[in-house]
């Protein structure tokens, strides 16, 4: 059974780099994912506002 002590460094620094990018990667998705929901509803409440003028 391999421990971190058993790891090299550049493995393991490999790995961190890989869960931080994995990270980074899943926020920015769902980040833009949560933005283009809101954009649409304010365009949905904008077209109503407008067309009750």
């Amino acid at each position: 059974m391999a421990t971190i002590k058993s790891i090299d460094p550049s493995t393991i620094s490999f790995m961190c780099n890989l869960m931080t990018f994995g990270y980074i990667a899943t926020w920015r998705i769902i980040s833009f994912i949560k933005f283009k929901g809101v954009s649409s509803s304010k365009q949905a409440v904008q077209g109503s506002y407008v067309q009750t003028l």
